[in-house]
């Protein structure tokens, strides 16, 4: 059985690495996932290892010969220019965002289909990028002279190149259409921080309903209150009365609830943005009635598209899942279609593994196996990739318009409840303290009333 290299994430989100002897990349894959590590990547390794981590047979048993960061055989490489820290190695960084990466892979699709050698085009690219971004770059470069994988040398970066990226690259190697990859990355990435940046609105509401509402109530009250604490001490005035009043609110039990939520607000929203909360972010993406529909047909259309690619290179059904289920940006939609090819063996149809897996249009199947039966299943392939494209822009264009209505629909749900609970306050509270004590003959107790409003 064949060896197979992978880097993974354990359950405390350390970055591990080794080797694993499987009968395909799906069956290592599976034992990654059974042993708690996820965001696996696993190549096939050109030499055997000089001990095999974990083994499985072909009746799925496991052993285990050594720890998880088992020392592996390395292929010689031409010496660098400067040393070179191993390959397994991990360099945290800042996160990159889609706009960056839109940028910087447009320009290296461009090098590349200019026939420009790869490790001379990252290091021109590399100058002239971001600083995060200059290190990794170079080093791709300094590797890809040395005969290193870019992807190999990019997977060192989890924090600018997700998994899907360095997914679609190896893709790309081994197709050999990396020039088409690093543009199919550009454009997700540019579809993506397009789709975010018409959402800025949302968070903006959200923190308003959060904040602002409380900070009403505590208002409101402190207006109530000003006004007795003026009766008491008319040597303050109405605004020194009511500022008084507001900051005692404000430091009292419901001004730290609304302190408190707003906190745990923000670091909810930054928590779900870290690397162990990005599948649970995924899952929910994708069950979203408004994003779902955008998520799955995004996943899909650059699934296919990358089996239609691995397909002219001759690579196998097989194969060609394997490589192309890590390239879909949604986590939760990897792991559905590794579970619809779990069973794809040597030899498998593609249209065995789409039949039946609920995650392709119902046409997709017959569509593909015409094309097994016609010899041009990458042309199947692309018609689908088509397809799926034009669902995804239809679904996308939906979702901002789905989106946007339920923008608006917060924003007057909130000003609703802020005019409801301004109009509660002042005929309900303000009016009954007004006219506690009033003289029924004057009008008026004393010349409270007067002297608040001059």
């Amino acid at each position: 059985m064949p060896f197979y290299q992978y880097i993974a994430l354990d359950s405390q989100d350390r970055r591990v690495s080794g080797t694993v002897e499987a009968e395909s990349q799906i069956d290592a894959l599976k034992v990654l996932r059974q042993r708690g590590f996820h965001q696996s990547q696993v190549v096939e390794a050109t030499v055997a290892p000089l001990r095999s981590v974990q083994s499985v047979g072909s009746s799925g048993s496991v052993r285990s010969d050594g720890p998880i960061q088992a020392k592996v055989a390395v292929r010689p490489v031409a010496p660098t220019p400067s040393p070179q820290p191993p390959a397994t190695g991990v360099i945290r960084t800042s996160q990159g965002s889609d706009k960056d990466r839109f940028f910087l892979f447009s320009q290296i699709s461009k090098q590349l289909k200019a026939g420009v050698n790869p490790a001379q085009g990252f290091h021109s690219v590399g100058r002239v990028s971001a600083n995060k971004f200059r290190e990794s770059l170079i080093r791709a470069g300094e590797g890809a002279e040395a005969g290193i994988p870019i992807s190999e040398s990019f997977a060192r970066y989890p924090d600018l190149y997700p998994g899907h990226v360095i997914a679609l690259i190896r893709a790309g190697e081994t197709g050999g259409f990396l020039p088409d990859a690093a543009e199919t990355i550009s454009k997700q990435a540019g579809d993506a921080a397009s789709f975010k940046r018409f959402h800025w609105f949302v968070l903006p509401i959200l923190v308003n309903a959060l904040a602002a509402i409380p900070l009403v109530i505590v208002f409101m009250q402190s207006f109530v209150d000003g006004y007795k604490l003026y009766e008491q001490d008319a040597s303050l005035g109405p605004w020194g009365a009511i500022g008084q009043s507001f900051t005692k609110n404000l430091l009292g039990p419901l001004g730290l609830a609304a302190l408190l939520v707003y906190v745990a607000f923000w670091i909810g929203f930054w928590m779900s943005r870290t690397p162990r909360f990005r599948r649970k972010r995924h899952k929910l993406a994708l069950a979203w009635p408004v994003f779902g529909p955008r998520t799955r047909n995004e996943s899909v259309a650059i699934f296919c598209w990358v089996l239609s690619r691995l397909s002219v290179a001759g690579i196998s059904p097989q194969r060609a899942w394997e490589l192309a289920v890590p390239c879909a940006p949604n986590e939760e939609m990897q792991v559905r279609l590794y579970q619809a090819g779990v069973k794809m063996r040597e030899g498998s149809r593609l249209s065995e593994a789409v039949f039946g897996s609920n995650l392709f249009h119902e046409d997709y199947a017959p569509v593909i196996a015409t094309g097994e039966l016609t010899g041009d299943i990458s042309g199947a392939l692309q018609t689908l990739a088509d397809a799926s494209r034009g669902e995804f822009e239809t679904s996308n264009a939906k979702a901002r318009t789905r989106t946007g209505q339920l923008g608006c629909f917060a924003v007057f749900l909130t000003g609703a409840v802020i005019t409801c609970l301004m109009a509660y306050f002042w005929y309900n509270k303000f009016f009954d303290v007004v006219l506690d004590g009033l003289d029924p003959m004057t009008g008026f107790k004393e010349e409270g009333i007067i002297l608040f409003w001059r």
